[in-house]
């Protein structure tokens, strides 16, 4: 059931500016209404509103500052809360996300954090210095999540920070993948720099005192079109990424180095869009390794998220053991499936139309096997993954081949 706000903007009066911008911005944010589930469905058949800020939402003549508040957090579907040293120290922030919390059952999960200061430390946050008191209360649910950071990344300049904000915060609340969402803005910024260049052809061809603007207009829009491209290239198989190296595949590779047992997770990636059918492409794999002397048997592995992680164990029935005595166990990375929906958006766009498919997958899965191989390289993890993608790579690795 939806509240009177779609969203509650909890912050600082020293972030204030950053908290009208995101207003602003939710608020104008034009979402994919064929791609949302009914159940995610704002209350605006078209835009991510509406959201409350304090200075623009209370009554003016309002004598119950507090009262009214608290109205407006408990007829909010989700608080956004601006993290920053300031909001860390803010009885207020402080008090409005513990009465959000308190207003209504599971509303954790209605909480978006989104960092605007580079002085916050998630890794390990002090109370009253890097969060409020209450989030680092609930912190041990919380740092199981990606949390959004307003801050330019490595590559982005700060218009790009603000623009995959807005992505990731509409991405949370309508339970999409924000990569999905970013490359709808991407096909939407092509268009607009398509346009731009045929209105300066027009001008070059009729006003020749309007040369010196139509080149900086081309060379700037040129700049966004580079930009955005190798941007888009890296981050969306990087935004799978994250969560599946964050919420599955380490904490499942920590168990077992607690436990002790000596493993091996064997990480089977897709190679062609017709393995984004991820059922088929499960069944193809299995019925191979059925066919030369191997089994598989469903296993939870129990970790320290809320639920265990399901994987194949493989187990030999006519075929040897598997070498080096390591237990072996497979994961088809379902989150991929994902690049299906991004690809066929893409596809759309005429700018794409001589590239194929089946070479947009592969380019994907080369982005996903390298960042997950140094994202685990970082956590020393390394040695306890290896990626194919073919069925001949995976009987090898098991100690079996075809040949």
């Amino acid at each position: 059931m939806h509240g009177r706000f779609l969203c509650f903007i909890s912050y600082s009066r020293g972030d204030s500016s950053v908290a009208h911008d995101l207003q602003w911005g939710l608020e104008h944010y034009k979402y994919p209404k064929l791609l949302v589930d009914s159940s995610n469905m704002p209350v605006d058949p078209v835009y991510l509103r509406p959201v409350f800020l304090d200075k623009n939402d209370l009554p003016h003549s309002t004598g119950r500052f507090w009262n009214d508040v608290c109205s407006a957090l408990t007829g909010s579907d989700y608080l956004l809360v601006l993290c920053s040293r300031g909001s860390a120290r803010s009885d207020y922030v402080n008090d409005e996300i513990a009465f959000f919390l308190q207003s209504g059952g599971g509303r954790l999960d209605r909480l978006i954090l989104v960092v605007i200061d580079s002085q916050v430390n998630l890794s390990h946050p002090a109370s009253g210095v890097d969060l409020p008191p209450v989030l680092v209360k609930h912190w041990n649910k919380l740092a199981q999540r990606n949390h959004i950071y307003r801050i330019p990344q490595k590559g982005e300049s700060r218009r790009f920070a603000n623009i995959r904000t807005l992505n990731q915060v509409a991405a949370f609340i309508l339970k999409l993948e924000w990569g999905l969402l970013f490359n709808r803005f991407l096909v939407e910024k092509r268009r607009m720099f398509i346009r731009l260049f045929s209105a300066c052809a027009c001008v070059l061809l009729g006003l020749v005192s309007s040369l010196v603007w139509a080149l900086v207009s081309s060379q700037r829009a040129l700049a966004d079109e580079h930009e955005l491209l190798n941007f888009e290239r890296k981050v969306f198989p990087y935004s799978l990424v994250v969560g599946y190296v964050d919420n599955f595949l380490s904490p499942v590779l920590r168990s077992f180095e607690e436990s002790q047992q000596k493993t091996l997770v064997i990480v089977v990636l897709p190679r062609d869009f017709r393995e984004l059918d991820h059922a088929a492409h499960v069944e193809t794999y299995l019925r191979v390794l059925q066919n030369n002397g191997y089994t598989t048997v469903k296993t939870q592995i129990k970790t320290k998220m809320p639920r265990a992680a399901e994987v194949l164990r493989v187990e030999p029935t006519t075929a040897p053991l598997p070498p080096n005595g390591r237990t072996l166990y497979i994961d088809f990375v379902s989150t991929v499936t994902a690049f299906r929906h991004v690809i066929d958006y893409k596809k759309t766009n005429k700018k794409y139309g001589a590239v194929t498919k089946d070479a947009m997958v592969a380019y994907y899965s080369d982005e996903f096997k390298e960042d997950v191989m140094r994202a685990l390289t970082t956590r020393g993890l390394r040695d306890l993954v290896v990626v194919v993608n073919s069925p001949d790579q995976l009987l090898r690795i098991v100690g079996f081949t075809s040949h």
